[in-house]
């Protein structure tokens, strides 16, 4: 399909990503490499646009695509672009980005977003799970019966 799609086919493509019924990080990878190309860039930021406005529960997956486009270079047509959706809805990211000089060699995690959002998980230790020794003095308490 990518094949046939042309700058002019913005609709097209919003009324394709819109129609499926679970959009996941694959999706929005392959909608992300449209916009290597300079003709279609401009379409692949609007139908981002689109999800982020239109369905909530991936609004987080979209600005983190859109996030690695404004960080790639790869995307230099689509970056001023990307760069206005995230000063809307990411404002902090620009200002750290800017704030913190770049760090060279230091590559980015790769993995797979959970619910949108890219955090380590929390370490928790084995003993912190168990609700009967939570206690504040650190001493088990007893199990009542």
């Amino acid at each position: 399909m990518v094949t046939f799609l042309d700058a002019r086919d913005s609709k097209l493509i919003i009324r394709f990503l819109s129609e499926i019924p679970a959009i996941n990080a694959d999706v929005l990878e392959r909608v992300k490499m449209l916009a290597m190309d300079p003709e279609r860039g401009n379409m692949c930021l609007m139908s981002m646009q689109y999800l982020i406005l239109m369905r909530p529960p991936v609004r987080g997956l979209a600005l983190d695509t859109i996030q690695q486009m404004w960080r790639d270079e790869r995307f230099k047509e689509a970056k001023a672009q990307a760069e206005k959706v995230l000063r809307k809805w990411r404002p902090g990211v620009l200002e750290e980005e800017q704030a913190q000089p770049p760090a060279q060699g230091k590559a980015e995690a790769v993995g797979m977003p959970v619910n949108g959002l890219n955090a380590d998980p929390v370490p928790v230790k084995a003993e912190n799970l168990d609700p009967r020794k939570r206690a504040s003095t650190g001493t088990p308490i007893a199990a009542s019966t």
